[in-house]
């Protein structure tokens, strides 16, 4: 039996216009002097302004991206249980470059070394072991305000390289250059399962008539010289906005995939997978290469990506599918809009197998399975005016004939005034979900348990 092990590690997805999400970055150069820390990490403070030589003119910087998002960032980098200390910010007197100051505590906090970034603004900061010593090397992005205004803005992604990849040893003492690389993404992980982490860049161009998107794999010996550079193409993307990873233990066909969800146009995503054999780090592109040939099959809503969305260790990859006969005549028809079935699939071997299809909403993050014996029997459409996922059944011609049910968003505000007529079943943060069975549902087997089993929230 084929044991897999779960490796799955969302370590991006950008909140473009794209994917329907703003981002700000008015605050970034807002702070002219370091905010006050407290307790402890006020000696950090102090000794941060002491190491400037005119703290008057600074203004702090924070990443743009990523879980390591703070002006002042602990981290135990050397794995002795005592945190390092990064500090970002750049001094507008002298240059318009964003800095990293690196800091260690021996009683106090002492200045390792300073950074001079190779961008106005930081773009993430991420910890790996690269070379597989058990001291992290620390990974800083840079890039320039343009790029972080853009992110906010309505704008598609301009393309290009604009992304600066440094990596720095560190040895108690000082830090070191290993490496500077351009870059549009970026993801860090054991991909071959060796013990050290690889990285993995992804770079889009836009710059020429045909966009071109490649990746990069990039991995070092001990000594930190480079030992795996493998540079592949990919289908043509203008944004990536989703990376995960699985990994499948096989006796000694042991593999890691990587799933790339991104944006060919301003409406829709589509997936590359990469193979990544453990033994010899060769990579194969079973996904787009073999099974899915043809495009279309993988286009999707901007707001659907791979995700292990069972928990089964393994990530599903989505797709769409015509939900039949969802063209629903009705009072409400301006309101009303036909859907979809999303289809969610599985890489076994080189095969892909589906798991389950259902009907999903992103803006209240759930989804309905559609059981198989429904796809000529019964199809949905989703009210736009009121939140509401409406269900009805077809006959043998596949014509609508009677409801059956519906699923109403509410928020909890608006359901303790008015339950709408519905029987609250799930909640998620701010927002109730309630249920309405017509008799004719009942008689065709709708029950509340079955909802609730059918019925399932998502990230």
């Amino acid at each position: 039996m084929i044991k897999r092990i779960a490796a799955v590690a969302l370590a991006l997805v950008l909140c473009l216009s794209l994917s329907g999400c703003e981002m700000s970055f008015s605050s970034v150069d807002s702070l002219m002097r370091p905010p006050k820390l407290s307790g402890e990490n006020s000696l950090l403070q102090k000794a941060f302004e002491q190491s400037l030589d005119n703290g008057e003119s600074v203004v702090m910087k924070t990443p743009l991206s990523g879980v390591n998002r703070s002006s002042y960032l602990l981290f135990d980098i050397d794995n002795d249980e005592t945190d390092e200390a990064l500090v970002f910010y750049s001094d507008p007197s002298v240059d318009e470059y964003a800095c990293a100051s690196v800091f260690k505590f021996d009683g106090e906090w002492k200045l390792v070394s300073n950074i001079k970034g190779q961008g106005d603004e930081i773009y993430s900061v991420t910890f790996a072991d690269i070379n597989g010593d058990g001291t992290l090397e620390i990974i800083l992005c840079w890039t320039y305000v343009a790029d972080a205004a853009l992110a906010g803005s309505s704008a598609v992604y301009s393309g290009g390289n604009n992304r600066i990849m440094t990596i720095y040893s560190y040895n108690k003492t000082s830090t070191a250059l290993i490496k500077s690389e351009l870059f549009s993404n970026i993801f860090v992980a054991d991909f071959n399962n060796d013990r050290s982490d690889e990285i993995l860049l992804v770079n889009v161009d836009l710059s020429k008539s045909s966009n071109t998107t490649i990746g990069k794999f990039i991995g070092f010996d001990s000594d930190y010289s480079v030992k795996i550079t493998k540079e592949f193409s990919m289908t043509r993307m203008i944004e990536i906005l989703n990376i995960v990873t699985d990994t499948v233990i096989d006796g000694n066909s042991n593999y890691t995939r990587v799933y790339i969800d991104g944006a060919i146009n301003d409406s829709a995503v589509i997936t590359d997978v990469i193979k990544i054999k453990h033994d010899d780090f060769s990579i194969s592109f079973p996904f787009t290469e073999e099974i899915f040939a043809d495009e279309s099959k993988m286009l999707r809503d901007v707001r659907t990506y791979c995700s292990d969305i069972d928990s089964d260790g393994i990530i599903e990859i989505p797709s769409l599918e015509q939900l039949k006969s969802s063209t629903i005549v009705s009072d409400d028809a301006q309101n009303s809009a036909p859907l979809n079935l999303t289809v969610w699939s599985e890489l076994d071997g080189d095969s892909v197998s589906v798991d389950f299809k259902c009907v999903l909403n992103s803006s209240y993050g759930y989804l309905f399975k559609f059981p198989d014996e429904w796809e000529t029997k019964v199809t949905a459409v989703y009210n736009r005016e009121n939140y509401t996922l409406r269900f009805w059944a077809l006959d043998e011609n596949m014509t609508v004939t009677n409801e059956l049910f519906s699923i109403r968003a509410v928020t909890d505000v608006d359901w303790d005034d008015n339950h709408y007529g519905y029987t609250k079943f799930s909640a998620s943060g701010a927002t109730v979900f309630g249920y309405s069975i017509t008799s004719y549902g009942e008689s065709f087997g709708v029950t509340p348990e079955f909802i609730e089993n059918h019925f399932s929230l998502y990230n």
